[in-house]
This record gives structure tokens, sequence and C-alpha cells, in this order.
């Protein structure tokens, strides 16, 4: 079982969580893609459209799969037993969990403001390209964790009538 080797699964997984950041933004610097598809990058390769080999492969989706496997651990770990976590923690990860969610869904709707309406820059789309599953990965399982150890305070309250 996983749990009882616990240190070689940590590090395989921070390893297969670096590398799933890495190879998107890597593949979006060599071959100039936008961040998203919906985002045009400097200097893109037409040989290599942006849904066929970064969308569709699954090396570049991997992310949520091994933070699901990491969160999934954790939930192991600590069900059954005693779980305290300090309102200010607990305030901070919602807070850190919302505004990662927004900035990825709402990011790069940049059409409307006349601020943004320069192109992202090389470095921009790297970062969005490689690392928004991640983040949004990482979002979504605080929601899961907080929740499922009791720290989801209104959002228990709603889903359980």
């Amino acid at each position: 079982p996983v749990y009882k080797k616990q240190n070689n699964y940590i590090h395989i997984s921070a390893i297969l969580t670096a590398a799933s950041a890495a190879i998107p933004a890597g593949l979006t610097y060599k071959y100039g893609w936008g961040a998203s598809p919906g985002v045009t990058g400097e200097n893109e390769d037409r040989d290599h459209p942006y849904m066929e080999w970064n969308y569709f492969k699954p090396w570049c989706r991997f992310s949520p799969y091994i933070v699901g496997i990491f969160l999934g651990y954790l939930l192991h770990i600590t069900k059954g037993k005693p779980f305290k976590m300090s309102k200010v923690a607990n305030l901070w990860g919602w807070t850190i969990a919302a505004a990662t969610g927004l900035a990825i869904v709402y990011g790069l709707d940049l059409s409307g403001a006349e601020f943004f309406s320069k192109k992202l820059s090389m470095a921009e789309n790297i970062i969005y390209g490689g690392f928004h599953r991640l983040a949004w990965a990482i979002a979504v399982s605080w929601v899961i964790f907080a929740c499922s150890r009791g720290y989801g305070g209104l959002l228990i309250l709603i889903t359980v009538r």
C-alpha cells in the first residue's frame, strides 16, 4: 500500500507534479502558443497546433490527476483522526483557493479592458500555460479537503439541505 512507503511516494508525486507543470510550459515556449486555446501567442508554430499538441495530450493534462492522488492520500491518512485547523489558516485557505479559481477562470478575459488590450507576453503565456491546470486542481482540492474535514463553513450548510 502507498501509505506504508509514504516517503517514496511523496517524492515521486512531487517530481510528477513539477513535470506536469514543466511539460506544458516548455511546449508553450517551444511552439510559441498562447496561454490557452483562445489566446494567440507570439510566433505560433502552425505545424504544432495548441489543441492537438497540448490540449488533447495526456502528458500535458495529468497535473489534476496527480493532485487528486495526493488529496486522496491526505484524506486517507487523516480519516478517523481529529483534525484541527485554526480559523486564520482556514480563512487563508479559502481566500487563496477562491482567488486562484477566479484568476484562472476570469484572468484571461481581457478583451473588454482597455488597459489589457495588448497581447500577453511570452513569459505570461508560459506561466499560465504551465500552471493553470495545477493551480485549478489545488484550488478544488482545498474545497474538497476543507469541506470533508468540517471547515466548509456556509458551503456545508448549503449542500447538506
